[in-house]
């Protein structure tokens, strides 16, 4: 497949960058409007992070003011597949490679069929990037390993949110990776994840979400829920809380960690009790 082929380079590519720090950003757009409201919270950031940002082939157009904007940045042109999280983990599996310990996750959400799309976004921002202060106990708690993840606090649900939709790309990859994650889905409402997508990470304890085959995702078509990009969505946060590390939330007031259940269910989720 010439998707698989173009972003296992990327990879390659990725693991042969020169590294010089122990944590990168990467950031994903397909909607390049939003870039300016990234680069603005992106300013808040230590200097010696490493940036990558992917681009989809719709998008790429936009790629000189990226770099006009972000001079430092290296671009990587990504088919639109999979969303933001194929482009992910394929980067994220050659920074691992590259002796990155951990990674700021981060994209242009939008969430076009929603009303809050925008304010979904500023929150993620606005909480894992509350200030340079913050920036850096976040990446100090993923750096060593006391929090396998770090997410924003307004957006931790439970995994029984819409858990129908995607439990077959759960079980396939529960089944294959970690049999033992079997009650993640006989529990769900045992544990938490950060929607949105949007989180600071140790990249050893997402290690095993970053070689899910292109051939799983599917094609674009507007998608709301249950593909395997809204699995990984999920599995970030539960492979690491199966491992029986912490996951961290982080807000202006700080960072906390988390009980796996420690979530609240938003006002838009459909609820299946029988399910949760």
């Amino acid at each position: 497949m010439a998707a698989d082929r173009r972003l296992r380079r990327i990879t390659r590519d990725v693991s042969r960058s020169p590294r010089s720090s122990d944590t990168a950003v990467v950031v994903h757009l397909h909607y390049p409007e939003v870039w300016p409201t990234l680069v603005e919270r992106l300013s808040l950031l230590p200097q010696d992070l490493d940036l990558f940002v992917t681009v989809s082939d719709p998008a790429w157009g936009s790629r000189d003011g990226i770099l006009r904007a972000a001079p430092h940045a290296r671009l990587y042109r990504t088919p639109n597949i999979g969303r933001d999280v194929l482009p992910f983990i394929r980067v994220a599996a050659g920074l691992r490679s590259a002796g990155y310990s951990a990674v700021l996750k981060l994209h242009g959400k939008r969430s076009v069929h929603a009303d809050d799309g925008a304010e979904f976004l500023d929150a993620c921002l606005e909480e894992l990037v509350p200030s340079a202060e913050g920036a850096r106990r976040c990446r100090e708690l993923v750096v060593d390993g006391r929090a396998a993840m770090v997410g924003p606090a307004s957006r931790y649900y439970p995994l029984a949110i819409h858990v129908w939709l995607n439990s077959p790309d759960l079980h396939w990859f529960l089944s294959r990776r970690k049999p033992q994650g079997s009650a993640a889905l006989d529990e769900p409402s045992r544990f938490g994840f950060f929607a949105g997508t949007m989180f600071w990470a140790n990249l050893d304890r997402i290690a095993e979400c970053l070689d899910v085959p292109t051939r799983k995702f599917e094609a674009e078509l507007g998608q709301l829920d249950g593909t395997m990009a809204h699995a990984l969505e999920r599995l970030f946060a539960v492979v690491p809380q199966l491992d029986g590390h912490q996951v961290w939330a982080s807000d202006d007031a700080g960072c906390t960690p988390l009980a796996n259940d420690a979530y609240t269910w938003p006002a838009w989720a459909l609820r299946r009790p029988e399910l949760e």
